[in-house]
């Protein structure tokens, strides 16, 4: 087995990182000598990382020391775990616009690493510029930060105007929207839009989702139709515009209305 040795003096910071391991991240870093050669050293090391937007969302500290790092690459990396990230969504704060407008700024983003060795003489500095997360996991990372806030708050708003409990189990995306399943006794499922509570209509079905109707509350006439023309071809109509897609939601064509 080899030794890590005496301390030699650093003159550079090479290899700083950060990628997706699983759910966290990973970030990595490898010293070096003025021969270009990764050392072992003794300092401290401080990281920020910055979200795609500019706001800090993580920041820590900490002592360097040989036995940190790896004999063979002499690479140091640790786990930074989402639940110490700190993400500042700076828009309304229910989940569809969350989903829409943060993963943004969770995907892409910068790393900054400041290094301070050879008994405080050397400060070093490097940055990384890239992806955090993958969309679909910045997704879900958001779902888990803002979901249970939005459903008790719908659940609070919807238990005020119903004489009975509800529960919101998920929420569906319909092309930019998001809307929020309620479920209750039997196999009835309601869906609401999230964001606001809509007193003229609700989405429903009384036999677990295979089936569903629009539910139109207060006798007042619909402000626009929707048909369910297949599983994938949904058709908007509304006094201004015709909104039609045939992938679900994904993508839509506009055309004027019937007024």
């Amino acid at each position: 087995m080899t030794h890590l040795g005496s301390l030699e003096r650093v003159a550079g910071v090479t290899h700083f990182q950060v990628s997706q391991e699983d759910s966290y991240l990973q970030a990595s870093f490898r010293l070096v000598n003025a021969e270009n050669k990764p050392i072992a050293a003794k300092g401290n090391a401080f990281i920020s990382l910055y979200d795609g937007e500019g706001n800090l969302i993580y920041s820590e500290g900490f002592a360097l020391s040989q036995e940190i790092f790896s004999e063979h690459s002499k690479e140091y990396s640790w786990t930074i775990p989402k639940e110490k990230l700190n993400w500042v969504i700076s828009r309304e704060d229910f989940i569809a616009k969350a989903v829409i407008h943060g993963s943004a700024a969770m995907t892409q983003g910068r790393a900054v690493l400041k290094i301070i060795t050879n008994n405080g003489e050397t400060t070093l500095t490097a940055e990384y510029h890239g992806k955090f997360y993958s969309r679909e996991e910045a997704e879900r990372i958001i779902r888990e930060i803002y979901y249970k806030q939005a459903a008790q708050k719908l659940e609070s708003a919807l238990n005020e105007q119903w004489p009975f409990k509800v529960g919101v189990s998920d929420y569906v995306m319909i092309g930019d929207y998001g809307w929020a399943v309620i479920r209750r006794t039997g196999g009835e499922i309601i869906i609401f839009p999230f964001g606001r509570i809509y007193n003229w209509y609700l989405i429903q079905s009384k036999d677990g989702g295979r089936s569903w109707d629009i539910v139109w509350r207060d006798d007042r006439p619909p402000l626009f139709e929707v048909e369910f023309l297949s599983e994938k071809e949904v058709r908007v109509t509304t006094p201004n515009a015709i909104f039609y897609t045939r992938d679900e939601g994904k993508t839509w064509n506009v055309q004027p209305g019937r007024e």
